[in-house]
């Protein structure tokens, strides 16, 4: 959407029917807080029908749920992972996802068992909430080049 010359990028998701052939959008909404917003994965939990979507943000007002792993902005882009029951029109769980720096969530998978969510993507922040318990617990590259 443009909007005085300037340009907004307000995250969407929608579902379409199987053929996509002369059938409605079944169900959408657009996703977002005050800056640009991105869904760059989308997944559903086998088990329920949820619908689990991650991406990046410049928001820092972001839809968000009580009980998020990250209720607040880390700074600057972060990642998101958002989910949303089957019709997409309740937000049941939301969370950031990131450091002082920039992150982008990527990818995506939920475990069909639990309803575990696996994200993949990327970060800049040396203080990326991590656990200890992790292969690499820490960041390792002190600067990363800007061209290889």
């Amino acid at each position: 959407m443009i909007s005085a010359g300037r340009l907004f990028l307000v995250a969407v998701v929608a579902l379409l029917a199987a053929r996509l052939l002369g059938e409605p959008i079944l169900h959408s909404t657009y996703l977002g807080g005050s800056g640009a917003d991105s869904v760059d994965a989308v997944a559903v939990d086998p088990r329920n029908g949820d619908i689990i979507v991650a991406g990046h943000t410049f928001s820092t007002t972001l839809p968000h749920t009580a009980g998020g792993a990250q209720p607040q902005s880390g700074g600057g882009v972060d990642g998101f992972v958002m989910r949303f029951d089957a019709r997409l029109g309740t937000l049941l769980q939301a969370t950031y996802l990131g450091g002082s720096g920039g992150e982008e969530v990527l990818g995506l998978a939920i475990k069909a068992t639990t309803g575990d969510v696996y994200v993949a993507g990327f970060t800049t922040s040396k203080d990326f909430p991590g656990t200890a318990s992790g292969v690499q617990p820490s960041a390792s590259k002190t600067s990363t080049p800007a061209v290889p």
